[in-house]
């Protein structure tokens, strides 16, 4: 292959166009075939593509012909699935697009620049200031408005994967005009946060202001942390339903052609180790497309308007040494998802949980049957008591003898064919911590085998 492709697995290739000699295409095409490879993909950037603002090329530059390099597949037999997006800002976005606008997003500076730069945030452009988003809408129609010409049967083109994953770790997204709204579509009424926060809001702009949510995140920082990223979601779901609702999209040549990735996957390492360890990730932002090692996400610290709270810096401090130790000791450790509980979790036999008074309730509904179905579950900080909406979280069960260990009570309930433990007092977080979770686990093991 040449410069401007990579292969990346034996049926598939990028393959940019941008970088590549204009009468070599149809040779590189032929090429990559002849290797083996069934499906090109096109990244189609807007920085390629529009770097005058208001002036978008895909035909005068020969380097530019989006339309012939689909030509180009369709001879060489190849179906092409174009990407575009955001994953990578810098690579992605326009010069004249880049500066901070109205509404900024704060993202992290390792995402931003792609080297590892600690708990930095950059302001950058965000989709949720209206003059930015118009532009970027108005260069994806125009593509997309291309593309149809050259879908399935009648050419090459079988999907376009729109990526916006970039924007889920946004942690300026108080900042977007329709956040209050989606925050009050969460609670129903500014008296029922007010409940729960025990605070006095009037309205909830003001529970959004910078000083609102400081005061939120002081009160109950579990719950502040949780309800931002929820909101959070729900309006990149609204931006992802938004362009979904493209004319373009909705036309016969894309319909159900676009797809639009708002998050990251989830990505479970399996090992022949019976011990796994979970860590509530309400306080961490996952980055997983810049791993170190296949049992390393990169993470960071949930920081809603740039504010870190204390107990988000422990909880990153937590997971940070346990993605070491578990990759020394070939023990998987994981970030819990926030939003539901991907198939292939909770597969090994003794699995440890890392939180403290809260967890959400589709984890906890989770761990209840993954114990009654037999496994063990271990909770060195106590079993959470509450939800997300502040609900009391029931373990069911029955009390079974409990074992010393050291200087601590190790408390066993049964429940079904597995059960759950607490030590008493907590370990100490430091240097050995993740050894008393290997002997914690080694004790359950040794216990239910008896």
């Amino acid at each position: 292959t040449t410069l401007g492709s990579r292969p990346l697995n034996p049926l598939s290739a990028t393959f940019e166009y941008h970088r590549e000699v204009p009468p070599q295409w149809s040779a590189t095409l032929h090429g990559l075939k002849k290797q083996g490879v069934e499906n090109l993909v096109l990244p189609v950037d807007w920085s390629v593509h529009e770097s005058v603002k208001g002036i978008r090329d895909f035909s005068r530059s020969s380097k530019l012909r989006i339309e012939r390099v689909l030509a180009c597949a369709e001879e060489a037999g190849l179906t092409v699935t174009a990407a575009t997006g955001f994953r990578d800002f810098l690579r992605a976005t326009p010069m004249w697009a880049r500066s901070t606008w109205e509404n900024a997003a704060l993202l992290p500076s390792t995402l931003v620049y792609r080297r590892p730069l600690g708990a930095e945030l950059t302001a950058v452009s965000s989709l949720f200031d209206f003059e930015f988003k118009s532009a970027w809408f108005d260069f994806l129609q125009e593509m997309l408005s291309i593309l149809s010409l050259y879908a399935q049967p009648e050419g090459p083109l079988a999907s376009v994967e729109i990526d916006l994953s970039l924007f889920e770790t946004d942690q300026g997204m108080l900042r977007a005009q329709r956040f209050p709204e989606v925050l009050a579509r969460r609670y129903g009424s500014i008296d029922q946060l007010n409940l729960r926060y025990q605070s006095s809001f009037r309205t909830f702009e003001s529970a959004c202001s910078s000083q609102g949510y400081r005061l939120l995140m002081d009160k109950r920082p579990w719950h502040a942390v949780y309800d931002y990223r929820w909101c959070r979601r729900e309006l990149l779901r609204e931006l992802s339903l938004e362009v979904l609702n493209l004319p373009v999209c909705l036309a016969d040549g894309l319909k159900n052609r676009v797809r639009v990735r708002t998050s990251a996957p989830t990505s479970f390492i399996q090992t022949e180790s019976d011990l796994s360890v979970a860590v509530d990730s309400v306080f961490i932002e996952q980055i997983s497309d810049l791993k170190r090692s296949p049992f390393d996400t990169t993470a960071f610290p949930c920081s809603p308007d740039g504010l870190v709270h204390a107990q988000a810096a422990i909880a990153l401090r937590i997971w940070e040494a346990l993605s070491y130790s578990g990759f020394e000791s070939d023990v998987p450790v994981y970030l819990m998802p926030v939003d539901s509980v991907p198939s292939g979790l909770l597969k090994t036999s003794v699995q440890v949980v890392i939180c403290g008074r809260y967890l959400c309730r589709n984890w906890a509904n989770a761990l209840v049957e993954y114990v009654h179905h037999g496994g063990h579950a271990i909770f060195p900080f106590g079993l959470p008591q509450y939800d997300e909406c502040l609900q009391a979280l029931s373990w069911k069960g029955t009390p079974g003898e409990s074992v010393i260990v050291d200087e601590s009570r190790v408390s066993r309930t049964d429940w079904g064919k597995g059960s759950y433990w607490v030590p008493s007092p907590a370990p100490v977080f430091g240097e050995d911590f993740f050894a008393t979770i290997q002997e914690l686990g080694q004790l359950v093991r040794r216990t239910r085998h008896h």
